[in-house]
């Protein structure tokens, strides 16, 4: 298996170390970064695995998000975009692929991880999402059901720990060589966390 940036488990948990040590300000703001305009192009088609595909009901409830534009690219392909929340300030990796924030309500990071799995389907890589997820007995892990983001087929992946807070993460597949996943982590499972998953993630878009 080759990756662009690491394997499924050091993803998400290097970038989250890299946001943690970041926040002293060594990352760019969102006031710091010109945000890039995304382009559109065709969306990889959705593929037939055991999960069933659902639009969750509050999708259409939630107002996008409007702050900076991600752009997350693949190991070989242009990747995805999707935007950040505008409320609060965001610190940013220097690839800008792992945002972070605190608040009142404690610790949002939102992470993008580009992976070559080859020849898997989605059910595949879901398994894989929920072994990377499960690193402890204290951890919950539960595969939801799969659904639509940017006319593509997603698995879902929720973990809850007592230490870790709740992870929520979502992947596709474009081609054997560009899986992309997006890995939502915050302090503990809020109906404010929710929303802003839902607000992420109805600004993807396939470049």
């Amino acid at each position: 298996m080759r990756s662009r940036t690491f394997a499924l488990t050091a993803v998400v948990t290097l970038l989250l170390a890299g946001f943690v040590a970041g926040c002293g300000g060594d990352g760019e703001s969102d006031a710091d970064a010109q945000a890039p305009t995304a382009t559109a192009s065709s969306a990889p088609t959705a593929s037939d695995d055991s999960a069933p595909t659902t639009e969750p009901d509050d999708q259409d409830s939630v107002a996008p998000a409007t702050g900076r534009v991600i752009v997350a690219e693949g190991v070989t392909d242009p990747g995805i975009t999707y935007r950040v929340p505008a409320e609060g300030r965001w610190t940013f990796s220097r690839g800008g692929e792992t945002a972070g924030r605190y608040d009142r309500s404690g610790r949002s990071v939102i992470t993008h991880g580009a992976l070559a799995f080859g020849d898997v389907s989605l059910d595949d890589l879901a398994k894989s999402a929920v072994r990377s997820h499960a690193t402890s007995p204290t951890t919950d892990v539960e595969r939801g059901e799969n659904r639509t983001i940017a006319g593509s087929e997603w698995y879902v992946v929720e973990a809850r720990d007592p230490q870790r807070g709740f992870e929520y993460e979502v992947g596709a597949i474009r081609d054997a060589d560009n899986s992309h996943l997006i890995t939502f982590t915050f302090s503990e499972e809020t109906p404010q966390a929710r929303e802003l998953i839902e607000s992420v993630l109805a600004t993807v878009e396939w470049r």
